[in-house]
């Protein structure tokens, strides 16, 4: 039988002494434990950050529900004011200026609308054949402002403009 020669640089030392196997599966234990507890720190840091991620686009999610909410209620109000032809009656003059409330479930808005100066003559309208209107008629402008606020505090301001025709005024 022939035996292996072992050199003395391929055994572990420590200063100079070689090292038992027991003292060295001992010392390549600590290094994987410690591999080990970094892979697990790298692991918790990058859970840390996916639930951060997470709960800041549940709430960027939410304010956006809430900003269509007020921006809808505000559209909704004007509208309702288009719908009701009364709030334009009772704007009889240049300058007049009603501001009503309207709740809504979660949202208030409120409606602002100002009676502009008044167009003397609109655009003649055209019928069948060419045929023109005989009366030449005016407009009562309106400027309409909707401004909704949700109990969340997103809120909506909204402006529009609209023109009622009116009998022609003498001047």
């Amino acid at each position: 039988m022939k035996t292996a020669a072992v050199s003395q640089n391929s055994i572990p030392s420590i200063a100079g002494a070689p090292l038992s196997a027991m003292a060295q599966a001992r010392r390549e234990q600590g290094i994987a434990l410690v591999i080990a507890l970094v892979f697990l720190l790298m692991l918790t840091i990058l859970g840390v950050a996916v639930m951060n991620t997470a709960s800041l686009e549940g709430r960027m999610s939410g304010n956006t529900q809430e900003m269509n909410r007020a921006f809808q209620a505000a559209e909704s109000a004007i509208e309702n004011v288009f719908k009701d032809g009364t709030v334009y009656n009772n704007l009889i003059y240049p300058g007049n200026l009603t501001t009503t409330t309207v709740s809504y479930p979660h949202t208030t808005v409120t409606m602002t609308i100002t009676r502009g100066t008044d167009s003397k003559k609109m655009p003649r309208a055209k019928y069948r054949q060419n045929i023109v209107s005989a009366i030449d008629y005016g407009a009562a402008n309106f400027d309409m402002k909707s401004v909704a606020n949700t109990i969340s505090n997103a809120n909506s301001e909204l402006l529009q403009g609209a023109a009622q025709a009116k009998p022609p005024t003498s001047n």
